[in-house]
């Protein structure tokens, strides 16, 4: 019990010290499962959904491997393979998409991109536009580091989704990973959450309906599509996928091996943290003091999330998944170290 105890500390202090309305802590080990909730939410929480944002490129990351085991992709293949006007990302690479070193500049960080999804969130800016505006802009100066992070590149790793498949990128991802793994409550969300049946997600940057973004952000602005989940479908997946019950050796392998990132988890300056790297869809830690990380974090309207796999020396592991229901500028990774620390000592 004095675990438990510790661990709902831990999050209740965050709650303060992180300034957000809500947090939801889903942990497990191969002895030992919990769930935590603090502040404004409650145990009801625990299995609604809400927007699992950047988490979805695992999904996608998945979906594509799937299709390379099956002999319709190739890591190899390139843009021009499936885009007629895609100049002057011709000759990008499917891998180099899912890695993030294909230097294609990310939307999200165009000058109006943020200022319009405050102001128009039911109206998001099409695929066409974002690849146009894309592409006018060109690649982005990245001689400084080799993997720069491009929601623009899982945006065409959608619609090549699509363009093999001949389904809805929603479609893809049920038929190989929703539906095999028996996750009732994942989905890829489409439309406005107008009943507001997800969590209650807040950003003070919305002004109706008292900033909760559920009645009035349309998922479409996240352009890479976006899925929904709850925090034990969420730690379902990537246990699944960490011990190796989805991908195949040598796609596991491929996904597995990173290139340098310029992020840390957690402080540079903390005794506890390590340089990501970017995998396929997945950020990787290898030097984490507590042992090898692989998971990924997410900002959206609303949430901020940090999920993953952490391989505990002895044989061990950490499956986890923390939401905050606020959006707060980086994933709550700091938060989960400290939850990951209480649990190995």
């Amino acid at each position: 019990m004095s675990l438990e105890r510790d661990l709902q500390q831990i999050i209740d202090e965050s709650l303060f010290e992180i300034g957000c309305p809500g947090i939801i802590a889903r942990i497990e080990t191969d002895t030992f499962s919990w769930n935590g909730i603090s502040g404004t939410l409650d145990f009801a929480d625990i299995d609604r959904g809400f927007y699992i944002c950047s988490l979805s490129k695992t999904y996608t990351a998945i979906a594509i491997l799937k299709f390379v085991e099956q002999g319709k992709l190739n890591l190899g293949n390139r843009l021009s393979d499936f885009f007629d006007e895609i100049t002057p990302f011709q000759d990008v690479t499917i891998r180099q998409l899912l890695n993030h070193s294909s230097h294609i500049p990310d939307y999200v960080l165009f000058d109006d991109y943020l200022s319009q999804v405050n102001q128009s969130p039911q109206a998001p800016w099409s695929r066409e536009v974002i690849s146009k505006r894309a592409r006018k802009a060109g690649f982005i100066d990245a001689s400084d580091i080799a993997s720069h992070y491009s929601n623009t590149g899982y945006m065409y790793l959608y619609q090549i989704l699509e363009k093999i498949s001949g389904k809805k990128f929603s479609e893809v991802i049920k038929d190989l990973i929703i539906d095999p793994l028996e996750l009732r409550s994942t989905y890829v969300a489409t439309e406005i959450d107008r009943e507001r049946v997800l969590i209650p997600a807040h950003d003070p940057n919305f002004i109706e309906f008292d900033g909760d973004i559920r009645g009035q952000y349309h998922p479409d602005w996240c352009a890479t599509g976006i899925l929904v989940s709850n925090v034990r479908e969420v730690c379902s997946l990537y246990r699944n996928l960490l011990e190796g019950a989805i991908l195949t050796s040598s796609s596991m392998a491929e996904m597995l091996h990173g290139i340098e990132t310029p992020f840390w988890m957690g402080s540079s300056k903390a005794l506890s943290n390590g340089k990501l790297s970017n995998g396929l869809g997945i950020k990787i830690c290898d030097e984490f003091p507590l042992g090898p990380f692989w998971g990924h974090g997410g900002d959206c309207p609303g949430y901020s999330v940090w999920a993953g796999y952490l391989d505990v020396s002895g044989g061990q592991s950490i499956t986890s998944c923390i939401l905050l229901n606020t959006i707060v500028g980086c994933p709550p990774a700091g938060l989960w170290i400290k939850l990951a620390e209480r649990i190995v000592s």
